[in-house]
Order: structure tokens, then C-alpha cells, then sequence
């Protein structure tokens, strides 16, 4: 998700992600989609959002309805239509313009006390090491909890 975000803030570009998904399976399209949608989901997107990214990422046509939030959580896990992932660059700078412009929206109503981390400066290597450091903190005390869990023997 951290690679989604900071294309979303436009620190990797987003011709980068086209690239590299254009020599990928559907498969990992598909996983790719179904992250931004969760993340679309978590900004509660809503039509206007939608109005905004179509115009942005220069969609012509309606976006497919897999693609669009229907007010509820989206599914995660979901499948595309074969059409989807095989005309996925259209489709991905919807669903990257989406995001955009409803977390900017959220960002808004955020301001002053605001501790999420897709919120912050992925551009900085600061931020980008302290990401890192929380994530292995994170994976350590995983393992604990797992090895506790195995071998019934916690303190």
C-alpha cells in the first residue's frame, strides 16, 4: 500500500506503475485493483469523487462498474472482468485518481491532529525510514504473538 500511496502523491510516477503491471499477469493487476479500491473505500469516496477522477484521468466513457464504490465496503478480493484488467492503464489512472481526489478530500477534514501515515510526506526518507522501523516492530511482535501461540508458552 505504501507504493500505492506514494503514487497517489506523486512521488512515483504513475507511468512507472503502468510499466511495471504491463509485463504482469492479470492476477497481480488484479491484486493491485483490489488495493485501491480498500483504499478508495477507506476515503468513502462518493460520486462526486468519482465525477473529479473521471475528468482527471481522462476517462471517456462511464468507468466500469467493478471499478466504482457502491456506498458499501467493496469486496475485497473481488475479480475483474477480463476487459478490465486487459485495458488496465485507463482503468488504473481512474482508480489512482480516485483515491487522489477523495483522500484529498478526507486530508482536508484531517488537518491538525492527523496520525496517519498515508498522510504524510512519503517523499521524505525520514518519514520512509520511520515507516519501516514501525513495520519491523510490527513484524517482531507478530512472530511473538505466533510462536506464543505455538508453543503455548507466553509471559
Amino acid at each position: 500500500m505504501l507504493r500505492l500511496n506514494q503514487i497517489a502523491q506523486s512521488v512515483i510516477p504513475i507511468e512507472d506503475e503502468i510499466a511495471r503491471l504491463s509485463t504482469r499477469p492479470f492476477a497481480e493487476r488484479a491484486a493491485t485493483f483490489n488495493q485501491l479500491r480498500f483504499m478508495i473505500s477507506q476515503t468513502g469516496a462518493n460520486p462526486a469523487d468519482v465525477a473529479v477522477a473521471t475528468q482527471i484521468a481522462g476517462v471517456v466513457d462511464q468507468p466500469h462498474s467493478s471499478l466504482l464504490p457502491d456506498g458499501d465496503m467493496f469486496v475485497f478480493g473481488e475479480s475483474f472482468p477480463e476487459e478490465v484488467l486487459d485495458c488496465f492503464e485507463p482503468n488504473l489512472r481512474f482508480l489512482v485518481a480516485l483515491f487522489r481526489t477523495a483522500d484529498a478530500r478526507r486530508r482536508d477534514a484531517c488537518v491538525g491532529e492527523c496520525q496517519h501515515w498515508w498522510h504524510a510526506d512519503l517523499s521524505d526518507p525520514d518519514v520512509l525510514e520511520q515507516l519501516a522501523a514501525q513495520e519491523r516492530s510490527w513484524w517482531r511482535f507478530w512472530r511473538s504473538v505466533r510462536a506464543c501461540r505455538l508453543t503455548r508458552r507466553c509471559s
